[in-house]
């Protein structure tokens, strides 16, 4: 049976291949290592900035479709605090470290604040145009303090975030390049969200840490012209263990070809990843091998964009047979009144390994016993998304769409009565959200964003499992003076009340108010104040365990 499926599988992709390599012409398109079709489609002048805590002069990528402003917000490792089902209309921009250009020699940001709290960022490095480039960084967040939970019972919430790394990139020859980051990344944080302590002794939770040594490397073309064939390969590998002796190696390798022929663009990717862990000699994994490709056509008014993988998840020897997976990808967008109305509509797929590093970056207070180690089957994510968006004349931005996400092997979790959380695989998690956001600018100065997002659960066993809340909504405006020496940007967030088990009543809606002052001194140095739930709100991001209350960091930005 699964000989006649992947047979199967073969043909309709090597048809689908002969099919586009017909067509006579490719647009230019920049791929990034995990992207089949996504895409920028800014309807108004946009120059991206680089200012706030960031790898400094690199080019951005952004890696959604949107007519909005992107936030430029970077980490070494982004945190993932929110629900990967509270789906965001905006994307933040990525920063690819193996496409840098020139950096300053010297960045220090530096800070803290009350309660308890740090934050360091510096990057040290050694460029020349056109010739080799590389750097040292150091990424640093702290929290020092105790926090309430949703018991009210009082408990050490101290927890610091790190990354240390280096980077390099290298021309080879007259278009080829070699670039590699390696690094390690080191989390220790406390389980403050035990709930029902009786006693001292019932509060004195373990911290937890986990150690992350990793290492990446990229050869080939940098997609920027793709007049000519261009190709890519590239590895990465990590290796991560935390105090209850669990550990988990992982890898992935890939190669990908990219060509335009005028209005058209074809495109193939190879793909191999792999992970194993887990605890003693009850290690579990998998490995999921994977081809696939685009094809896409944009003229002055219509893009048609269509992509198809197909991936084949293999387990150890005895434990389940190989899975086969079908990801297409689809793309139809139309602009009309000369970018003031442009409906559009899109499928999009994607498979993601359930392994402890992605799940524990989700939500680090997995307990030893609710690891997933055991289970090795990915989550595979369905999506269709329809709306219009437009702008006028750089002044007025809107978006409004509606869509539905289906999601197999789902990964919740379920709170535990000594502290910390279990693993909990839904069969199948099925959602529909509406929402809608606009930007006015006036000017270079000022600019107010609104948006909002309704979302309908089929299963509400997720919104325990998650906290998620039936709507948020959220504004922010931001003011910069002439000459851009003094930012101001201040913001709400307005979310439902959610609720953490069926029988309890879901919590008051909250309000996250937030504040953020720059101001350059000079060329070379700056100060900034950040005040964040400036209302003293009970955020909850996670079931029971409360978010930091009101506080304020103040610090220096230097850059030689």
């Amino acid at each position: 049976m699964n000989r006649t499926v992947i047979a199967v599988a073969v043909c309709i992709f090597a048809a689908n291949c002969a099919f586009v390599a017909n067509v006579a012409h490719a647009q230019a398109q920049t791929q990034t290592q995990d992207d089949l079709t996504r895409r920028v489609d800014v309807t108004r002048d946009y120059a991206p900035r680089v200012d706030r805590a960031a790898k400094l002069s690199v080019r951005p990528q952004v890696a959604d479709t949107t007519t909005l402003r992107p936030d430029l917000d970077y980490t070494i490792r982004p945190r993932v605090w929110a629900s990967r089902f509270d789906v965001t209309p905006i994307r933040a921009a990525q920063l690819s470290a193996g496409a840098r250009n020139e950096l300053n020699p010297f960045y220090l940001k530096a800070g803290g604040g009350v309660p308890g709290q740090s934050v360091v960022d510096l990057y040290l490095t050694s460029t020349r145009p056109g010739a080799t480039a590389g750097g040292v960084y150091v990424n640093h967040r702290g929290r020092f303090h105790d926090i309430d939970n949703y018991d009210c019972v009082r408990n050490s919430a101290n927890a610091t975030w790190n990354s240390f790394g280096a980077f390099g990139r290298a021309d080879v020859g007259r278009r080829l390049m070699i670039a590699g980051d390696a690094g390690w990344d080191y989390d220790v944080l406390s389980y403050y969200g035990v709930r029902f302590a009786e006693s001292d002794e019932a509060r004195a939770v373990p911290m937890q840490h986990y150690s992350v040594p990793r290492a990446s490397v990229v050869f080939g073309h940098d997609f920027a012209d793709l007049s000519r064939l261009n190709f890519r390969i590239g590895a990465d590998g990590y290796l991560l263990s935390d105090r209850y002796d669990r550990t988990e190696r992982g890898g992935e390798a890939f190669a990908e070809l990219g060509r335009r022929f005028g209005e058209h663009n074809l495109g193939l990717r190879a793909d191999v990843n792999s992970w194993a862990g887990g605890k003693d000699e009850n290690e579990t994994g998998s490995s999921v091998y994977s081809l696939g490709g685009h094809y896409s056509y944009e003229g002055q008014h219509f893009l048609f964009r269509m992509g198809a993988a197909f991936a084949s998840e293999n387990y150890p020897a005895g434990e389940q047979e190989a899975k086969m997976r079908f990801l297409p990808q689809l793309e139809l967008r139309f602009r009309l009144a000369g970018g003031a109305f442009n409906p559009y509509t899109r499928f999009d797929s994607r498979l993601t390994p359930n392994n402890m590093r992605i799940i524990t970056q989700r939500n680090p207070y997995i307990l030893l016993d609710g690891s997933p180690v055991g289970f090795a089957e990915s989550e595979v994510l369905y999506g269709g998304r329809a709306g219009v968006n437009g702008g006028v004349a750089g002044v007025f931005s809107y978006n409004i769409y509606g869509g539905r996400n289906s999601v197999r092997n789902a990964a919740g979790f379920d709170y535990a009565a000594d502290g910390g959380f279990d693993v909990r695989f839904f069969d199948k998690v099925e959602y529909s959200l509406f929402g809608a956001e606009m930007e006015v600018r006036a000017g270079r100065m000022l600019s107010v964003a609104l948006d909002g997002q309704y979302n309908i659960y089929r299963d509400e066993d997720i919104l325990y499992n998650y906290a998620l809340p039936d709507w948020e909504v959220g504004i922010e405006a931001r003011l910069r003076s002439r000459g851009e020496r003094l930012s101001v940007a201040a913001g709400v967030r307005l979310r439902d009340g959610i609720a953490f088990t069926p029988d309890t009543e879901r919590n008051d809606p909250t309000a996250d108010l937030r504040l953020t002052v720059d101001y350059r001194i000079s060329n070379r140095f700056g100060v900034f104040v950040e005040g964040r739930n400036l209302l003293n709100q009970s955020l909850y991001p996670l079931p029971f365990y409360r978010g930091t209350g009101a506080s304020i960091t103040a610090g220096v930005k230097l850059t030689l």
